[in-house]
Protein backbone atom coordinates (compact mmCIF):
# COMPACT_ATOMS: atom_id res chain seq x y z
CA UNK A 1 0.00 0.00 0.00
CA UNK A 2 1.32 3.18 -1.37
CA UNK A 3 0.99 5.23 1.88
CA UNK A 4 4.20 7.18 2.37
CA UNK A 5 3.11 10.81 2.94
CA UNK A 6 -0.60 9.57 5.07
CA UNK A 7 1.82 8.58 8.34
CA UNK A 8 1.15 5.64 9.41
CA UNK A 9 -1.92 2.68 7.50
CA UNK A 10 -3.45 -0.10 9.26
CA UNK A 11 -5.94 -2.13 7.34
CA UNK A 12 -8.20 -4.64 8.69
CA UNK A 13 -9.29 -7.43 6.54
CA UNK A 14 -10.84 -11.18 7.44
CA UNK A 15 -13.00 -13.48 5.40
CA UNK A 16 -17.15 -12.88 5.49
CA UNK A 17 -16.25 -8.94 7.22
CA UNK A 18 -15.92 -5.68 5.89
CA UNK A 19 -12.60 -4.38 4.84
CA UNK A 20 -10.94 -1.62 7.58
CA UNK A 21 -8.79 0.94 5.60
CA UNK A 22 -7.07 3.37 8.50
CA UNK A 23 -4.62 6.04 7.48
CA UNK A 24 -2.96 9.10 9.28
CA UNK A 25 -2.50 7.72 12.40
CA UNK A 26 0.17 8.49 15.04
CA UNK A 27 1.60 5.72 15.79
CA UNK A 28 2.68 5.75 19.53
CA UNK A 29 -0.46 7.93 20.18
CA UNK A 30 -2.70 6.10 18.72
CA UNK A 31 -2.11 2.55 20.01
CA UNK A 32 -4.69 2.17 22.75
CA UNK A 33 -7.32 3.12 20.53
CA UNK A 34 -6.01 1.08 17.52
CA UNK A 35 -6.09 -2.19 19.67
CA UNK A 36 -9.68 -1.08 21.04
CA UNK A 37 -10.63 -1.31 17.36
CA UNK A 38 -9.52 -4.28 16.68
CA UNK A 39 -11.12 -6.13 19.48
CA UNK A 40 -14.47 -4.45 18.10
CA UNK A 41 -13.65 -5.72 14.57
CA UNK A 42 -12.57 -9.36 15.42
CA UNK A 43 -15.65 -9.56 17.96
CA UNK A 44 -18.19 -8.59 15.38
CA UNK A 45 -19.40 -11.36 13.53
CA UNK A 46 -19.33 -9.20 10.29
CA UNK A 47 -16.55 -6.97 11.13
CA UNK A 48 -19.39 -4.09 11.25
CA UNK A 49 -18.20 -1.71 14.26
CA UNK A 50 -20.60 1.05 14.73
CA UNK A 51 -19.42 4.43 13.88
CA UNK A 52 -20.71 5.68 17.59
CA UNK A 53 -18.87 2.96 19.13
CA UNK A 54 -15.58 3.29 17.17
CA UNK A 55 -12.99 6.36 18.91
CA UNK A 56 -12.96 9.60 17.80
CA UNK A 57 -8.98 8.78 16.22
CA UNK A 58 -10.31 6.15 14.55
CA UNK A 59 -13.52 7.28 12.70
CA UNK A 60 -11.09 10.18 11.49
CA UNK A 61 -8.54 7.58 10.27
CA UNK A 62 -11.17 5.27 8.43
CA UNK A 63 -10.21 6.41 5.12
CA UNK A 64 -12.14 3.28 3.49
CA UNK A 65 -14.71 0.91 4.15
CA UNK A 66 -14.72 -2.40 1.88
CA UNK A 67 -17.30 -5.23 1.04
CA UNK A 68 -16.28 -7.96 2.63
CA UNK A 69 -13.64 -10.91 1.37
CA UNK A 70 -14.91 -13.87 0.10
CA UNK A 71 -14.19 -17.26 1.93
CA UNK A 72 -12.14 -19.13 0.35
CA UNK A 73 -14.56 -22.75 0.56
Amino acid sequence: MAACRRSCAVTLAANDKLTFILNQLAPVESATELLEFIEQYVTTPNGKVPYRERSRTIQQATAFILPPLASSS
